[in-house]
């Protein structure tokens, strides 16, 4: 018996029409983010994405782009009106705000168009009113989860594509690239040089060990992080290699990962270095305790703690590793682009399917953990 064509069109899902709003200009997990999600969901919806020029390159060609410049105030009139009359002309299903910018933007615009409204929080943030307005918030993390004033909250991890690493990676990769040898531990750190990442504790920390330290990124902070390792007479043991493309490889060629933060939301840098099935210690920073043995975790700003903790797993990584086994296993089933983006979707058909304010009955059924 043939197939009934009309049957078979039936059941394809239906495509859903998207916009994914982001604010601002700087790079970071957001961005990141942003647009991993896009990409991801342009293989089976039509996404539309708006923001800044600078992110159009690294989005795939199945994503319309909608360059419009968010720098500006989100109190700014013209600003809300260009997005407004970007977002009417695409007339979205889902309109899918990134971050506190763009979610207050779209909260202001969001009542004259007919769509579902998603804001996801990648941060902790003081003012979270315009969270309120919207038909669904996801969260990066439990702890984030908990400060949204909107009982529509759901917790999606941030994912990652699978990394490809170079055959020759550990400490060969790292004396190719910069001729640092392994005669002592090697301490990894990446992300941007600026304040809250917290490198100025990780490098007080130093003193107290034996290690030697990579900082991956560039910023703001670079000459008086170079200042303080100079003033600690540890500048000798500090490479701060700046932006790299490699930095999977870095992670995985070093002795153990490094997070310093003094906050974030839910940090990528966790879910790569558990990819790369790195050993991780870090500060109290919301998401890590809900993937890291609790004896990986330090208090934030303290040198001392976290010097203690980075002796004790380098005097014994066997130990280390074992506890680390099923935390990289479950980040390998988890943590992943697909599956961050499959549950998004998810959400997204349950909004579109659902009667305004059914949003809370969309997490049934869902492979979500919701907010407690």
């Amino acid at each position: 018996m043939t197939a009934d064509p009309d049957n078979s069109a039936a059941a394809e899902p239906q495509k859903l029409r998207i916009c994914q709003v982001i604010g601002g200009a700087t790079d970071g997990g957001l961005q990141r983010h942003f647009v991993d999600l896009s990409n991801q969901l342009s293989a089976r919806h039509d996404v539309i994405a708006i923001g800044h020029p600078r992110y159009r390159d690294r989005l795939a060609n199945t994503v319309h782009y909608e360059e419009l410049d968010l720098e500006r105030s989100r109190h700014n009139p013209k600003a809300l009106f260009d997005l407004y009359r970007v977002l009417r002309r695409h007339n979205p299903q889902i309109i899918h705000a990134h971050a506190n910018k763009a979610t207050s933007m779209v909260a202001r615009v969001a009542g004259f168009l007919n769509a579902r409204c998603v804001a996801t929080i990648h941060g902790r943030k003081r003012q979270l009113r315009a969270y309120r307005k919207f038909d669904l918030v996801i969260a990066v993390s439990q702890e984030l989860a908990a400060t949204i004033p909107n009982d529509n909250t759901v917790v999606i991890h941030n994912g990652m594509a699978p990394i490809e690493l170079p055959e020759n990676v550990g400490p060969d990769y790292l004396r190719g690239e910069f001729g640092i040898d392994a005669d002592r531990p090697i301490l990894v750190a990446v992300g941007r040089l600026v304040q809250v990442k917290g490198y100025d504790v990780l490098i007080r920390s130093l003193k107290q060990t034996r290690a030697r330290l990579i900082i991956v990124g560039d910023g703001e902070e670079q000459k008086s992080l170079e200042a303080l390792a100079k003033q600690l007479n540890v500048e000798d043991r500090v490479h701060l290699v700046g932006f790299r493309t490699d930095a999977p490889a870095i992670m995985a060629s070093a002795d153990m990962m490094v997070i310093s933060s003094h906050r974030e939301g839910f940090p990528y840098v966790l879910t790569e270095a558990l990819h790369v099935r790195q050993l991780i210690v870090s500060t109290q920073v919301p998401g890590v305790g809900e993937f890291l043995p609790e004896s990986f975790i330090v208090p934030v700003n303290n040198p001392e703690a976290l010097a203690a903790v980075i002796n004790r797993v380098l005097d014994d990584r066997e130990a280390a590793m074992r506890d680390f086994e099923p935390v990289w296993q479950r980040a390998a089933n988890e943590l992943t682009l697909e599956a961050m983006a499959a549950k998004t979707e998810a959400l997204y058909r349950g909004l579109v399917g659902a009667g305004r304010g059914a949003a809370g009955r969309l997490q049934e059924g869902l492979d979500i953990e919701a907010k407690a």
